[in-house]
């Protein structure tokens, strides 16, 4: 949930998972091939970097109040985000990766393999697509193993529902690391989203799958 700026100065970041998303359903449809897309929210966990480009909220937040320098939030601090920790996200993406699926669900009967198809498409589609099918057992009920579960090819959010403002999170940082820090409030950038919530329906219900982690 919240809505993403198709024409803004960061919609390149956007558009670009979008392609390479499309690029892989593409390959699916045409080819196929064995898919699944993760769409992954505001992970968090240990070693995460506070500083440059890919510096994280979190992180930052915590040096910041450790070293008792200002805690700084861009905008008045109303803005939400989810935090799902590093473990219940590996868990998300292993179930997605293993779980049964149905291989054949853009075609009524198996692809033909042609005269262009390399030797190594040949052992692809003859020896790992098939047997996965029969193999995994992760994610899933041992009811769905006879039909297997629509996952193959499918686009699923994988993060955390519980929602909090940025102003939430630096007051719980500071309470928690028992900092003097005061809360500093800055120009909120151009194109932030305001709210991003991820609608994990299909990872409960196809991988059962839920974050475990506050």
């Amino acid at each position: 949930r919240g809505n993403v700026n198709p024409i803004g100065p960061r919609s390149c970041y956007d558009e670009a998972k979008r392609c390479g998303e499309s690029y892989v359903i593409a390959y699916k449809m045409q080819h196929g091939l064995d898919t699944r897309i993760a769409r992954i929210f505001n992970t968090y966990g240990p070693r995460m970097r506070a500083e440059g480009v890919y510096g994280r909220v979190i992180p930052r937040f915590i040096e910041q109040a450790l070293s008792t320098n200002p805690i700084t939030i861009f905008g008045d601090g109303s803005q939400t985000r989810i935090f799902c920790y590093v473990t219940d996200q590996v868990e998300g993406l292993v179930k997605l990766a293993f779980s049964f699926h149905k291989t054949l669900s853009f075609y009524e009967k198996e692809p033909v393999l042609r005269k262009s198809d390399n030797s190594f498409g040949k052992a692809f589609l003859s020896k790992k697509r098939f047997v996965l099918k029969e193999k995994s057992k992760i994610g899933n009920k041992e009811s769905d193993k006879e039909g297997g579960v629509e996952v193959g090819g499918e686009v699923v959010n994988i993060g955390s529902d519980k929602e909090m403002t940025i102003l939430e999170l630096a007051k719980l940082i500071k309470e928690l690391t028992d900092s003097s820090s005061k809360i500093e409030f800055h120009p909120l950038p151009k194109d932030d989203p305001l709210r991003r919530k991820p609608d994990i329906t299909k990872a409960r219900r196809l991988l059962q799958w839920a974050q475990q982690w506050s």
